[in-house]
């Protein structure tokens, strides 16, 4: 399978509404049951390794979604800091902001995702207090 191929791939599951995540134990198929046939499965399976160096090598490939949740699930911290909407990300592990980017520059869906994370972050931090 070529990586366009394999990008194709992608594409016709994150259509279906499918993230393909990558975690310590290689990659996980996340979606609806109607995209997670057995014929689906067994792709997935005898493409795991050319997915899992595409998705290495382009993570981006995978959807907002998916590289969302993927951050999120490995500790990443989101944050909207000051008047000018300027998007804090701390990477997992690290406690100093790393990157900052004005969020005007993200693809909207990228925006409304972080915007949904950061009221996630909100009020799971309101719970603790």
């Amino acid at each position: 399978m070529t990586a366009d191929t394999c990008r194709a791939l992608v594409a016709r599951l994150r259509w279906r509404g499918v993230r393909l995540i990558v975690d310590s134990e290689g990659l996980e198929a996340r979606g609806p049951s109607f995209a997670l046939k057995d014929d689906v499965m067994v792709e997935l399976r005898a493409r795991k390794a050319e997915l899992l160096a595409l998705l290495a090598a382009e993570p981006e490939v995978a959807g907002p979604e998916a590289l969302l949740e993927q951050l999120t699930e490995r500790g990443a911290v989101f944050e909207v800091l000051g008047p000018r909407d300027l998007l804090w990300f701390a990477p997992p592990g690290v406690s100093t902001p790393a990157i900052a980017a004005a969020v005007a520059t993200l693809k909207p869906e990228l925006v409304s995702l972080l915007r949904r994370q950061l009221r996630a972050n909100a009020a799971d931090r309101g719970r603790r207090e």
